[in-house]
């Protein structure tokens, strides 16, 4: 318990700056760091990583935020989509031409989950950007995170009696992912509030904020769901070690990967500021 803690509060210190000082480089390096990461723990996963073709064709894809900050308004969409294609035509025809070759699936997986993990941080640059590089809005998906996880583990022991989905992840309660809902919803009216009333936002919709917090919350916890699926299904505890006592990267950032880009979806279809 003593490790996790002092884990999680190493983890705060470098985290808050990073999202603070998100018009910076600094932000984009965190960003590359964790996208470079969550590949390598991808790999590890999969019992690829010490198959050097194949890692050395899956790293270029952690320049992606790099490109979403750098590149032109403009341009950034013109740019990314055919980045990523190139990505993945250079790991398949790495696996093409490999005389022993790895099962395909796994690379697939690999390469999928990957791409999965690093789109959803460098919608974090891109949701920063809305705003001019400041952390305001971006900061909802953290939001939608911190608070999903921590209600709904509280909620869960609290009132649990039915379990979420135990083939996947047995200490998961229906009532826990209900109250994680609940309060991330009030949570984002709040936090709406706040910008509202200290960074002069002009909020069009609390219906829509709301709406944007059950939206994100249930993402969240499919999002977990989801990473902790793939875990069972590798037969492994964590992805990695980085955090002593809360994993690597995907295992921290599990749910903050699907709720980044759902948010910069949600926003890019809405007028909520």
């Amino acid at each position: 318990m003593l490790v996790r803690t002092l884990s999680s509060i190493v983890f705060l210190l470098v985290v808050l700056p990073c999202i603070y000082f998100s018009g910076t480089p600094l932000f984009v390096a965190f960003v590359v760091f964790i996208s470079v990461r969550a590949i390598y723990e991808m790999l590890r996963c999969n019992g690829l990583h010490k198959n050097i073709p194949l890692s050395i064709s899956m790293y270029p894809l952690s320049f992606l935020p790099i490109l979403a900050r750098y590149v032109d308004d403009n341009r950034v969409y013109e740019i990314i989509f055919p980045f990523i294609f190139t990505c993945s035509l250079l790991v398949l025809s790495v696996y093409t031409f490999m005389k022993e070759k790895p099962e395909l699936g796994k690379v697939i997986s690999t390469w999928f989950f990957s791409l999965f993990a690093v789109c959803g941080f460098t919608s974090l640059i891109l949701l920063a950007d809305i705003t001019e590089g400041t952390w305001h809005i971006m900061f909802f998906a953290f939001v939608a995170a911190w608070v999903t996880d921590s209600c709904a583990l509280i909620t869960g022991l609290l009132f649990g009696k039915h379990k979420l989905l135990p083939s996947v992840s047995p200490k998961k309660t229906i009532e826990g992912a209900i109250g994680g809902v609940f309060f991330c919803i009030a949570a984002f009216v709040l936090y709406a509030k706040l910008l509202e009333l200290f960074f002069d936002y002009q909020i069009e919709s609390y219906v829509l904020i709301a709406l944007c917090g059950f939206i994100c919350s249930l993402v969240a916890v499919t999002g977990d769901l989801l990473f902790s699926a793939v875990k069972r299904a590798s037969g492994i505890k964590d992805f990695g070690r980085l955090m002593p006592g809360h994993g690597g990267v995907l295992d921290r950032f599990d749910s903050l990967i699907s709720i980044a880009i759902v948010l910069l979806m949600f926003l890019s279809v809405t007028n909520i500021f």
